[in-house]
């Protein structure tokens, strides 16, 4: 269930710790497509609350726009280090009732492309929270798969990406 200490709590989406399994990026091969999961932290910099009444509450048509600094938390993108900027994500959350919400968020990558993240919010029974990822660009062109978040603090959050891109569209 969602819960809102404050607005900003939904900005960033979570944190996690990171396994070190997940640390780097995985690629699994297909024939028609290539399936790849990694992890950024997402450091929140801008949050604008659009708080309907009643106010203090949250309700339908509430909603957060956000942006957020996407750094590396292993090695990925040719970056050997930890805590290297690689990007932003900008997107709105917004509550479809006093308890759910859907995401409308695109992740910019330097370099890479962009990945696009759009639908429900969906809790997990491990008390992480998944959302759709629906296409990208660049190196991202196609992508389809989940986002999944864990749960953790408000101002930073560690976002594992898993999805796959067609054979023309390999990250």
């Amino acid at each position: 269930m969602l819960r809102r200490a404050s607005l900003t709590l939904i900005a960033v989406l979570a944190a996690v710790s990171i396994p070190s399994s997940l640390a780097a990026p995985h690629v699994a091969a297909r024939a028609d497509a290539k399936k790849t999961t990694f992890q950024i932290l997402a450091l929140s910099r801008v949050t604008i609350p659009h708080d309907k009444a009643p106010k203090g509450k949250e309700n339908k048509g509430d909603w957060i726009s956000y942006r957020s600094l996407l750094v590396t938390v292993g090695p990925l993108f040719g970056k050997k280090k930890k805590f290297l900027p690689v990007g932003f994500e900008a997107g709105t959350y917004t509550f479809t009732s006093p308890s759910t919400a859907k995401i409308r968020s695109t992740a910019t990558f330097q370099g890479q492309g962009t990945i696009k993240i759009r639908g429900p919010i969906t809790d997990r029974k491990d008390g992480s929270s998944s959302i759709p990822i629906v296409g990208g660009t660049g190196k991202f062109t196609g992508a389809n798969g989940m986002l999944v978040i864990s749960p953790g603090t408000t101002l930073k959050a560690v976002n594992t990406y898993t999805f796959t891109v067609p054979a023309t569209g390999v990250a």
